[in-house]
């Protein structure tokens, strides 16, 4: 790992890299690419932390944020995907966002019991 400003996602992606198997090199991948977004790399960093039993503050703008790229994210995987018809593609989008955006709900709501979510 390079010498920088090592965050909890970045510890994480260096020892889930370390696992051979192709899930595991899929997720790392995929974690690559999530966390060149600043708010989707504070977003998964504040999970993280929390998972640990610490607790970390978060914008609520910044959840709303890292959700919508994930969502796109999710929407380029589907398109790539050749064996799915075009109706099929839309479904499993519109299916995704509604659980995504689910997800979100529930997550805010537990920053916000917790007084981690900062309103904007």
């Amino acid at each position: 790992m390079e010498n920088k400003n090592v965050t909890i996602v970045d510890l994480f992606i260096d020892i889930l890299s370390k696992n051979k198997d192709i899930q595991s090199q899929n997720m790392v991948n995929c974690l690559k690419v999530f966390i060149r977004i600043p708010e989707c790399a504070e977003f998964l960093n504040v999970v993280i932390i929390n998972v640990m039993g610490y607790k970390s503050q978060i914008k609520s703008t910044t959840v709303d944020k890292a959700v919508e790229c994930i969502i796109k994210q999710s929407n380029i995987s589907v398109d790539e995907d050749n064996s799915l018809g075009e109706h099929q593609k839309q479904q499993i989008k519109k299916d995704n966002e509604s659980i995504l955006r689910m997800c979100a709900d529930i997550t805010k709501n537990k920053l916000k019991e917790t007084e981690q979510l900062i309103e904007d």
